[in-house]
């Protein structure tokens, strides 16, 4: 399937617009993705989106496309992110690149949002597990359990702990996370109140205000 083909497939009347922002500012190239998902992948000045041949969708589309017209806005959670664990030594050895990648589609995700649904799309199609919980009171003693062995923390299970935190603070259905939020931060506060400082932050910062407003 040539790009031509994948982009008839992907645009539908609500994402050819941001296709055309997209497309006439960047260099992109459409390939089948290796993977049962969309990706999206920053290469220098090349963009790579990878299309889910299997499940092909508008739809998620335009949710990759929309990571970039954050990108082509000087937004970029990941270098948000890498400033403020370097302006915190202690918390260096504590992100792991997977964690740093969830964590940025995290930030990028809330910002993304109302731009997703200002194209016409139901809420529900922004991610595929958007009514699912992200954080459960049974993840939340796992972690209480877990999370000190012999006095010495578990690396895996802060790891654990940082990642839930911003999986429930980025959900965007109106499930309630008040109760396990509280929980979580009882198990290592002052933790807690940095990542909860650092989210406050992001969401005080508006996509439209310059890149160094918020590095």
């Amino acid at each position: 399937m040539n790009k031509e083909e994948l982009l008839i497939l992907n645009l539908d009347d609500r994402n050819i617009s941001l296709w055309e922002e997209i497309n006439n500012s960047n260099v992109v190239i459409l390939e089948p993705s290796l993977e049962p998902n969309y990706l999206v992948n920053f290469k220098e000045n090349l963009i790579t989106i990878y299309i889910d041949i299997e499940n092909v969708s508008p739809i998620y589309f335009a949710h990759e496309l929309l990571h970039i017209k954050l990108k082509n806005q000087g937004v970029n959670a990941s270098k948000y992110l890498n400033n403020k664990i370097w302006d915190s030594v202690n918390l260096i050895p504590i992100f792991s690149k997977d964690l740093k990648n969830h964590i940025g589609n995290c930030l990028e995700h809330v910002k993304m949002f109302p731009l997703f649904i200002d194209l016409g799309y139901d809420e529900k199609g922004f991610l595929t597990d958007f009514s699912q919980r992200k954080l459960r009171l049974s993840e939340v003693k796992a972690i209480k359990l877990n999370y000190k062995s012999k006095k010495s923390i578990d690396k895996k299970v802060l790891d654990y702990f940082i990642g839930k935190f911003f999986a429930a603070k980025a959900c965007l259905s109106k499930i309630n996370y008040s109760m396990e939020l509280l929980k979580l931060k009882k198990i290592e506060s002052k933790l807690y109140k940095i990542l909860n400082e650092f989210w406050l932050d992001w969401m005080d910062y508006s996509i439209y205000e310059p890149p160094e407003n918020y590095e």
